[in-house]
């Protein structure tokens, strides 16, 4: 039996996933924000898979800019340490 830990519209969970992503890649010179990654973390966690993670991933103009690409980075090595191992 699978189903979502969070009582949410699945279309909803997706938007703020996406939005998560953009945010944790954003072009600006900084480190990504810690809470993006960590809720990024915490979706793998509360539905078990990271196939919408990396859809997210693709579908963000990560290769235009440097920096996003170097923001991609990390975000990916963190949530492929903390994340679920699904």
């Amino acid at each position: 039996m699978s189903y979502s830990m969070r009582p949410v519209a699945g279309d909803k969970v997706e938007s703020e996933l996406l939005q998560h992503i953009k945010k944790a890649t954003s072009p600006e010179e900084s480190a990504p924000k810690q809470k993006h990654v960590r809720a990024i973390i915490v979706y793998t966690w509360d539905y078990r898979s990271s196939a919408s993670v990396w859809h997210g991933f693709r579908t963000q103009p990560l290769l235009a800019d440097e920096v996003q690409t170097f923001k991609a980075l990390i975000s990916v090595h963190k949530i492929i340490r903390d994340g679920h191992p699904t």
